[in-house]
């Protein structure tokens, strides 16, 4: 008999000392990129437009582990010319990651999400204009639940850019701009 009852112990210890653990995660990434460029007499345009959403879900034991994340970029550029040279040339991106994990001892998440915006609007020589116009909105939303704790997590970043030049005869313009941004968010309890 106390053979039998070590072996049940031994074999419980064994089940519970094995590693538990539960782990979720998503990611994606955009990029973009928009150029119109006129040399002569004429006039060119573009749009870009893109999007991207996410959502998991999952009850491990006696929990409850949701993630949704999701973005949109933007781009628009015009350019005109009457025998010079005009042009927009816009790049975008966006990414963003998260992840879950529940084990025996810890549980945490992770998110971060960056959004890159370049934009160059020129126009050299006789008269014309370039307009160009672009943005991005990023947002994230975590909830983990177990039964021994629980946490949330969101954030949401955003960028635009607006650039325009126009001129007459023997005319240079230019515009040059960039935005970078990037956050991220850690829990561990």
């Amino acid at each position: 008999m106390f053979r039998r009852f070590s072996f049940i112990v031994a074999f419980v210890l064994l089940l519970s000392s094995t590693s538990f653990a539960f782990i979720q995660g998503e990611g994606f990434g955009i990029r973009e990129r928009n150029a119109v460029q006129v040399v002569g007499f004429g006039s060119a345009q573009g749009i870009n437009v893109a999007g991207v959403g996410q959502c998991q879900s999952a009850a491990p034991v006696g929990g409850l582990a949701v993630q949704r994340q999701g973005a949109l970029i933007g781009q628009s550029a015009a350019a005109s010319s009457f025998g010079g040279t005009a042009g927009v040339c816009e790049a975008a991106s966006v990414a963003g990651n998260q992840g879950q994990i529940i084990t025996r001892r810890l549980d945490g998440q992770s998110q971060d999400a960056g959004l890159c915006l370049k934009q160059d609007v020129y126009k050299f020589g006789c008269p014309g204009s370039a307009t160009g116009a672009q943005g991005g909105v990023a947002g994230q939303q975590q909830t983990l639940i177990t039964p021994k704790d629980a946490g949330a997590q969101n954030q949401a970043i955003g960028a635009q850019q607006f650039g325009r030049v126009e001129g007459g005869p023997g005319t240079i313009a230019a515009v040059d701009q960039s935005v970078r941004i990037h956050t991220s968010q850690q829990q561990a309890f």
